[in-house]
């Protein structure tokens, strides 16, 4: 499950650049959730509601949201230019 805030900015605007963090805020046995920033915004726009048992595990579902969120972003993009 993944939690938006504020979609701003579309993909198309170059200075726009992602970063996925992985904090441990829950309890044992999966104490690990993944974030995804923008540069410069101490406010996520994206995190998991689900836990993780590890760091990379939590990570690599994070990269795996944000290649889907950047994928469906490119295709509206896409769509919208090309009706």
């Amino acid at each position: 499950m993944i939690a938006l805030y504020g979609i701003g900015p579309t993909l198309t605007d170059a200075a726009i650049i992602f970063r996925v963090r992985a904090d441990a805020n829950g309890s044992q046995p999966s104490p690990w959730a993944w974030s995804i920033h923008r540069t410069g915004q101490a406010v996520p726009f994206m995190r998991s509601t689900l836990t993780f048992a590890s760091r990379a595990l939590a990570v690599a579902a994070g990269r795996k949201a944000l290649a889907r969120y950047q994928h469906a972003e490119r295709r509206a993009e896409a769509q919208a230019r090309d009706p």
